[in-house]
């Protein structure tokens, strides 16, 4: 009994100190798109925890250069990007990454396949860094 409460009590040491602990947002959905060109955006959803936080960077091996992205209308009509400083998380609420809209992008990616998975680390405020696995999935199914 005493070594299944030690591995209960260091699996959720182990869980708070990757970010999935209670005190850290909950990801879900989290997918890549193949890249089609030099860049590779990653699109999940993610749910309060009780604190209002804010999603801040993030990083990955895949490239050098790893950026939280707006998408936007140009006033020519050509859909564009912009670099922002962050994204809030309402403490109760929910942030949504999605094609069209808001994600991270990796700028000079390394080739990625259809069911490769790639370690992705978000940064947040209050959080602290939060590592994923996330699939790198077939362009058209990213939800855009």
């Amino acid at each position: 009994m005493r070594k299944k409460v030690a591995l209960v009590a260091l699996f959720g040491m182990l869980l708070a100190a990757c970010g999935g602990g209670a005190d850290a947002p909950v990801i879900s959905d989290a997918r890549i798109g193949q890249p089609t060109g030099p860049n590779g955006a990653l699109y999940f959803t993610a749910d309060g925890y009780g604190t209002d936080d804010r999603l801040i960077g993030a990083d990955s091996d895949i490239a050098p250069m790893v950026q939280v992205h707006e998408t936007i209308m140009n006033d020519d009509g050509t859909m564009g990007m912009n670099h922002v400083e962050g994204l809030d998380l309402p403490a109760d609420g929910q942030l949504v990454l999605e094609p069209g809209g808001y994600h991270v992008m990796f700028m000079t990616v390394d080739r990625l396949d259809v069911g490769d998975v790639v370690e992705v680390v978000l940064q947040w405020e209050m959080a602290g860094d939060m590592t994923l696995q996330v699939e790198v999935v077939a362009p058209g199914d990213t939800g855009g």
